[in-house]
């Protein structure tokens, strides 16, 4: 992915679902890191799959939201409640 003409940070990721999923490798990590340090870096990217860290934080980061949305219940009925 071209990112020099946006940052000079180094990063790779996972993208896409199913029989399309690709890693990500910007220009900026192959220009500024050695052969090993870039196969270093796919073979954490691979990890994070096998061990299903993406899942596992999609499923986290849903947690909060939830719950957020039921404390607007509460806080709605309440109001309702006061206001009545």
């Amino acid at each position: 992915m071209d990112n020099s003409k946006r940052s000079t940070k180094s990063t790779a990721f996972f993208n896409g679902f199913g029989k399309s999923r690709r890693i990500v490798l910007f220009d900026t990590l192959i220009k500024n890191h050695s052969v090993e340090e870039s196969t270093s870096i796919l073979a954490r990217e691979m990890c994070h799959f096998k061990l299903r860290h993406i899942t596992k934080q999609m499923i986290l980061s849903f947690v909060p939201a939830r719950m957020l949305f039921v404390l607007s219940l509460f806080v709605n009925k309440s109001q309702a409640l006061v206001n009545s």
